[in-house]
């Protein structure tokens, strides 16, 4: 393979590709419910645990960060409490067993979001307090319950 030819990790040169016009990845303001799919710790530019949810009414997996400082007041040990973790001084918690795969309901907004070119774009966004344990899913109708 010579040096101009694209290979596998660069992507295929399909000058006849086309690809579909799709609605926006937004998620109407409002409330909604959906299951915590992960919690990530990120350390740059903040350390913060993020936790991903995927709301039952959209394939998208929308995202709420919280500083990773636990505490009753703070944003996170509010979180962890509103899932009846007891926050004592000195003892540790652990947010992903606490949270992982827990059903959640949450608010969203959409806000505009500037871009590394400048351009604008709208984005749904988690009010991150609002995330609060959710009601199970009722089974589907016709749907055994195991």
């Amino acid at each position: 393979m010579t040096e101009d030819q694209p290979n596998e990790q660069d992507g295929v040169v399909d000058e006849n590709r086309t690809l579909p016009v799709t609605e926006p990845l937004l998620l109407e303001d409002g409330k909604h419910s959906g299951v915590i799919t992960k919690v990530i710790y990120r350390e740059s530019p903040y350390s913060y645990v993020d936790i991903y949810i995927k709301p039952d009414d959209s394939d998208l997996e929308l995202k709420a960060g919280y500083p990773q400082m636990v505490s009753p007041n703070s944003a996170l040990g509010k979180l962890l409490t509103n899932f009846k973790v007891d926050l004592v001084k000195g003892d540790e918690v652990n947010p992903h067993k606490t949270l992982m795969g827990k059903r959640v309901e949450f608010v969203t907004i959409t806000e505009p979001v500037k871009m590394k070119d400048g351009r604008m774009r709208d984005f749904s966004r988690i009010v991150r307090e609002s995330v609060k344990p959710g009601a199970e899913k009722a089974p589907e109708a016709g749907k055994p319950v195991n």
